[in-house]
């Protein structure tokens, strides 16, 4: 049998389209210079719609470690397709599965292409060649839609899998396979009416052709049926995870799923922005309202809101909203009061990442038992759950491991330098680093505090980093973004309500809000 991959998608139309016609993969660029650069958003949302079966890659060329990863992950993509100079090493830190294409001209290229062998699996495609009035060769990959010769790919079976592209089309894509017996084949602007819009007739002429000349060829002799045999692989025979002699293989665990709120932060990280995390008292000042604020705070541009639970005795947090908490309290509001409100607000269009921030007596009283699952149940992403004797250490509530919600920690000026990789471990979502020595509201963040936490949670992963506690407006906002992936705000909103209600509540909370936005977003 063969495989067909379609590449160079932008719009979930056609994505459904390809998947319907018979399409095995699906390819999304993101290299900024290509005409079929897609958008982030809008390939995260498809992906998400798609059958386990459908195999989807991003496309790179030449990008930063760190920005594949965060695009791979937001996006919930199976395979990092790499069409640059990357080498063993950048494969191995970007710890994905990877498809190398390597570019053939001649049998230099071939040769060349050796090193890659350990993959199992190489994308051939066409290299154009033009040789300027200077005497220097232009060299130019990827999505030209140009064929190369067929004979210089059938040879390349002994480094592994192939998947052929390059200047396919419905035309010829018989005859490439007759020619070359691939594994795969990929095809772009081959099924184009312009680039990244594709033609609904030649997509299903493509996947048919490609496919019933596939299983033609195989009758006439099963021996050498086209394609080639399994490789070990984490579940998608498109892409195999490096390693080296030197490091060891990576491990599978590093290979993870993110949820919701991880893939928002991350999303974001990519296209070079900061995070924006609002922190409401959940039912304050009235359900109303707060179900109101949640909403604003969408509207203005928040990444994700972070809800507190009211509680007697929040210790870590500061005057305003200890008072803030118990005059909740005192109205009767419960964390299932809270919960319901978050359902209401989901049910009027509430679409951001929700965090929930409690502390862990909540879940040692009868009131909290099953509070997790029924947290995730209303719609919430996450769970910060702070432990007041130890706030990097804060053992994780019952039920929580099966309930789906991601885990968000502390990390402070006082945490160990020999604790950080426990606590990241268990960290999903961000990592909450405390910017002061004292609770939320005591005192201006500390850019120091906050940019030597960060660096050391860079030392051991890149799950996104947001710093909190301290941070009273634009000027100290855009500071703390500069050395880290977003920031949290609690008290300086509740500050700027002032008690108010309804509509000033909402208007104060968002003024609030952009101020601190266009901040965070010109660090």
């Amino acid at each position: 049998m063969i495989r067909v991959k379609i590449c160079g998608l932008t719009r979930r139309d056609d994505a459904l389209r390809a998947v319907e016609c018979g399409a095995d993969a699906l390819g999304f660029v993101f290299a900024p210079s290509s005409r079929r650069r897609a958008d982030t958003a809008t390939v995260a949302r498809v992906v998400a719609e798609l059958p386990p079966t459908v195999t989807t890659l991003g496309v790179f060329q030449d990008q930063p470690v760190a920005a594949v990863r965060d695009i791979m992950l937001s996006c919930g993509l199976d395979v990092a397709q790499l069409h640059g100079t990357e080498d063993s090493l950048y494969m191995e830190t970007l710890a994905l599965p990877v498809l190398k294409a390597v570019s053939l001209s001649d049998r230099g290229d071939l040769r060349s292409a050796s090193r890659y062998r350990a993959l199992g699996v190489l994308l051939l495609d066409a290299a154009h060649v033009e040789l300027l009035a200077d005497g220097i060769r232009r060299i130019t990959t990827g999505g030209t839609g140009v064929p190369f010769d067929w004979a210089l790919a059938a040879s390349a079976h002994r480094l592994g899998r192939i998947v052929l592209s390059g200047g396919l089309t419905p035309d010829n894509v018989a005859q490439a396979i007759g020619a070359v017996r691939p594994w795969a084949v990929d095809v772009a602007s081959g099924v184009e009416h312009e680039p990244g819009r594709k033609d609904p007739d030649k997509l299903r002429s493509f996947i048919r052709r490609a496919k019933e000349t596939a299983a033609d060829l195989d009758a006439e002799d099963p021996r050498a049926e086209v394609g080639a045999a399994p490789i070990g692989n984490l579940g998608s025979g498109w892409g195999r995870m490096v390693e080296t002699t030197a490091t060891g293989p990576v491990r599978r665990a590093d290979v993870r799923v993110v949820g919701r709120l991880e893939a928002a932060l991350r999303a974001r990280r990519a296209e070079g922005g900061k995070s924006l995390v609002p922190f409401l008292m959940g039912g304050y000042p009235d359900s109303e309202t707060f179900r109101a604020l949640l909403l604003e705070a969408q509207r203005v541009g928040a990444d994700a809101v972070e809800i507190g639970i009211p509680t007697h005795d929040p210790v870590l947090d500061g005057p305003l909203i200890r008072r803030v908490s118990r005059e909740t309290l005192a109205r009767g509001t419960t964390p299932r009061d809270v919960l319901a409100d978050v359902v209401r607000a989901r049910d009027d269009g509430l679409a951001v990442p929700i965090v929930l921030m409690t502390y862990s007596e909540l879940f040692t009283s009868a009131r909290g038992a099953g509070l997790a699952v029924e947290a995730a149940e209303s719609g919430v992403d996450g769970l910060l759950v702070v432990d007041p004797g130890r706030p990097d250490a804060a053992r994780l509530p019952p039920g929580l491991h099966g309930s789906g919600l991601e885990t968000v920690l502390l990390l402070g000026p006082t945490t160990p330098p020999n604790r950080y990789r426990s606590v990241l471990e268990r960290t999903r979502g961000f990592v909450y680093c405390v910017s002061v020595r004292g609770g939320t509201g005591g005192g201006d963040a500390s850019v120091p505090i906050a940019r030597g936490i960060v660096q050391q949670v860079r030392r051991h992963g890149d799950v996104p980093a947001l710093v909190g506690f301290g941070i009273s407006g634009p000027k100290s906002a855009r500071e703390i973004a500069a050395v880290a992936d977003g920031i949290v705000v609690g008290s300086a909103l509740l500050a700027g309500m002032n008690g108010a209600r309804g509509s000033a509540a909402v208007t104060s909370v968002g003024q609030l809000l952009s101020g601190l936005s266009q901040a965070v977003d010109n660090p």
